[in-house]
């Protein structure tokens, strides 16, 4: 389920890349390395994910994931097969936001998933990559919804 070539993008930079200096080295950073995966993100933008990426220490970034991470990624011999485990889920309700340029969650993979799991609900985030980022009011007006939806079915269960 997860594509080998977004897994491969990921591993070439999670643990390998320098901690920036300051805010505005950050800014560049996230923006070089994430701009073809989220064309739509305005320059203005990168700033606030900048600081979603790193953590703030005493005003200077900081790394925001175990550096072992890295490491973790680089040694794995093959994607395990998920299905089983997806399979198990079928009778939950689920919502997948899956980012138009995603190289994680390919759309073919989203339409298996959505022959395998009879209640999944899926969206596609417009000129985003993965993970969607829950800024833009489609994606947050379809979590709203499912999240509205599902909750009542919950409470008041269809009879059997």
């Amino acid at each position: 389920m997860i594509e080998s070539d977004g897994l491969a993008r990921i591993t070439a930079y999670v643990g390998r890349v320098p901690l920036p200096a300051d805010w505005a080295e950050a800014t560049r950073l996230v923006r070089d390395i994430n701009q073809r995966q989220f064309p739509a993100v305005a320059e203005a933008q990168w700033a606030e994910l900048a600081r979603q990426y790193f953590n703030d220490d005493n005003g200077l970034p900081s790394p925001a994931y175990d550096p072992a991470l890295g490491k973790a990624l680089a040694q794995m011999q093959a994607i395990p097969e998920l299905w089983p485990q997806f399979a198990a889920l079928a009778k939950v309700p689920m919502l997948v936001l899956r980012g138009e340029h995603s190289d994680i969650l390919s759309a073919a993979t989203l339409e298996a998933m959505r022959q395998r799991h009879p209640h999944l609900e899926a969206v596609t985030v417009s000129g985003e990559g993965h993970a969607p980022l829950l800024k833009d009011a489609h994606s947050l007006r379809a979590i709203a919804d499912f999240l509205q939806r599902t909750d009542a079915e919950a409470a008041y269960p269809a009879a059997a």
